[in-house]
């Protein structure tokens, strides 16, 4: 019975700690948020590598591309920041995706609205890309 009751106690503590957020739709996220855009990955750099880091640096930066703007000033973001994935809400970026990034700040999650490999030509990525973009004229 103990054991039982530890093994319990030990799965609820270590979820926990896993990432944890509400979504909203990208239409209602992109009412709220400063800057809609299309970018690719261009680089990808471990925050904790580099050379002037500190021991509190974790998590990832990506030199993006913008081609296209919907709404506010995303060419300010040299680098677009986020966490490592797999449970500290990271996007785990991979150079030459392409996403559709909403966001009102450089810092980018799971949490905040984002559409990996957007391909405004066709299908769903389409409709709401026409639906951002005539809420943003």
């Amino acid at each position: 019975m103990m054991k039982l009751l530890s093994i319990i106690l030990t799965l609820i503590s270590f979820n926990s700690f896993a990432c944890q957020c509400f979504h909203v739709s990208p239409e209602e996220a992109a009412k709220e948020s400063k800057h809609v855009f299309l970018a690719r990955i261009y680089s990808v750099e471990d925050l904790a590598k580099l050379p002037n880091a500190k021991d509190t640096d974790t998590g990832v930066r990506a030199k993006i591309e913008i081609y296209e703007t919907i709404k506010g000033k995303p060419q300010q973001f040299e680098f677009l920041y986020s966490g490592y994935g797999h449970g500290d809400c990271g996007l785990g970026f991979t150079v030459g995706d392409r996403y559709l990034f909403i966001t009102s700040n450089d810092k980018v999650s799971i949490c905040g609205s984002h559409v990996k490999n957007f391909s405004p030509w066709s299908g769903e990525d389409k409709a709401l890309y026409e639906k951002l973009k005539k809420a943003n004229e």
